[in-house]
């Protein structure tokens, strides 16, 4: 019986390795239909079933065609699921054994059936397995959170998706229990990370945790597109421009993630970000008196604050602004959204890595000299050694008298659990003091700074002021 694996594909020649899903052993009587069997009732049951099909028994042999239709009840719902059957053998027992693989599944189908599994302890136990867990009380915790906790969590997350599809709770409803179940699971996350602290064995609880709850919580475009990472790293300039509209982009349950992700902290304090580099912006520009002014951004993204700033700044002034990325589609959106800036404002979009460019203070030096620098959502993410060569380099490239604004969040004043929980959305932990003496430590010298937040006082900007 346990190579009875549901789904097992025909081969012919050599085996190849594969990772088999994970089964688990049920029995649970089961309907066949097919047009072969036309008014025959064909009685079986199921033995195992994984994400990917499940294993059939039959008192005896029978050639059972495919595709094959079947009705089961799974969390007291009835699931009627197309699949073909992949194969066939009597096994000792004398019962005749086939194994089906899922065809063409819905979301409410995928979800019931991940629901069953992520669920069962024996599902639960095989996950846990994996983990490189090496003591026993590390084990009896990470144990106690994802059979209890992360059970919970997902049991509450069915529930709530039955009621959507049912209409049987009010949307204000809804989104205070997924509110409530969600920063109760991070928070336990959380303490179990501070129990353990092992870096790698607590990067892994994190990937296990996401596994058991991706099916729901990805439902949300905006957690998916920022788990996915789709243009490979954290916080792209489509994320950034989700989290500024400030609406859910999703159906279902993820409408509900996505006004749960909106409505996090950093999430509003990324909107106030940009309000207040832009007021930052201004006041710099206003207090430059000359007839051209040169202005570098840093990792641009998208350029919202550009647009934001002269939508209601209006000076005779030049103004040549070079926005660097090496992002092509955000350069992209940066050139539609600016387009139809002023004659006398100058935008220059430039395709090159800030890392790299900003690794030498002689390859930076081609960008020339600038009255004002800044940067904001990439210092969240460079490590310090990093770090301190961009703000040394960014403050080289400025004339006397001109500033480098650099923004990045603090850590003393908010923990970004639900980003790093539930989208692998990981910064760098830094606090306000440790910033400045890290801006301190980079070599710059002859400069003058002060601070400032946008108005949730999550996200804080140094300003650097080259004397002369």
């Amino acid at each position: 019986m346990e190579n009875t694996t549901a789904g097992s594909p025909k081969t012919s020649g050599p085996i190849e390795k594969r990772k088999i899903p994970y089964r688990v052993k049920i029995n649970t009587p089961v309907i066949l239909k097919t047009e072969a069997f036309k008014s025959e009732t064909i009685n079986a049951q199921i033995v195992n079933i994984s994400e990917g099909g499940i294993g059939l028994s039959l008192n005896s042999e029978v050639e059972v065609p495919s595709p094959l239709s079947i009705e089961l009840e799974l969390m007291d719902f009835l699931l009627r699921l197309q699949g073909e059957v992949r194969w066939g053998k009597i096994f000792d027992d004398g019962k005749y054994y086939c194994g089906m693989q899922f065809l063409d599944k819905d979301e409410h189908q995928e979800s019931l059936i991940k629901g069953f599994l992520y669920t069962n302890e024996e599902y639960i136990d095989q996950k846990i397995k994996e983990l490189p867990i090496k003591e026993k009380a590390d084990f009896e915790k990470i144990e106690t959170f994802f059979k209890s906790d992360v059970k919970g969590f997902i049991e509450d997350l069915i529930d709530l998706e039955q009621h959507i599809k049912n209409k049987t709770m009010s949307e204000a409803a809804i989104f205070e229990k997924l509110t409530k179940v969600s920063d109760e699971i991070v928070k336990k996350g959380d303490k179990l990370e501070r129990q353990i602290e092992k870096g790698m064995l607590t990067k892994k609880i994190r990937d296990t945790f996401r596994f058991f709850t991706g099916p729901w919580g990805l439902k949300s475009k905006i957690l998916e597109r920022a788990f996915t990472k789709p243009h490979g790293y954290r916080g792209d300039y489509m994320l950034m421009e989700m989290l500024y509209n400030n609406k859910p982009f999703s159906e279902g349950i993820g409408i509900y993630f996505d006004r749960y992700l909106q409505n996090n902290p950093y999430s509003i304090a990324v909107r106030g970000r940009r309000k207040k580099i832009t007021e930052l912006l201004k006041k710099s520009l206003q207090e430059i008196n000359l007839p051209s002014i040169n202005v570098l951004n840093l990792g641009c993204g998208s350029c919202p604050e550009i647009k934001d700033l002269f939508d209601n700044f209006h000076s005779k002034n030049n103004f040549n602004f070079t926005c660097i990325d090496f992002d092509q589609a955000a350069l992209d959106y940066s050139k539609e959204r600016l387009k139809l800036l002023p004659e006398n404002i100058k935008i220059k979009l430039q395709k090159e890595n800030v890392i790299n460019l900003m690794k030498s203070q002689k390859e930076a030096g081609i960008l020339g000299k600038h009255n004002l620098v800044y940067s904001f959502g990439l210092a969240d993410y460079l490590p310090d050694r990093v770090l301190k060569y961009l703000i040394s380099t960014a403050f080289s490239l400025l004339y006397p008298g001109g500033k480098f604004i650099i923004a990045h969040k603090d850590k003393e004043k908010y923990r970004p659990l639900p980003p790093e929980w539930l989208m692998d959305w990981v910064s760098e932990p830094r606090s306000v003091d440790g910033f400045i003496k890290l801006a301190e430590d980079s070599g710059i010298k002859d400069y003058s700074f002060n601070l400032d937040w946008e108005e949730s006082n999550v996200i804080f900007f140094l300003v650097l002021t080259k004397k002369g």
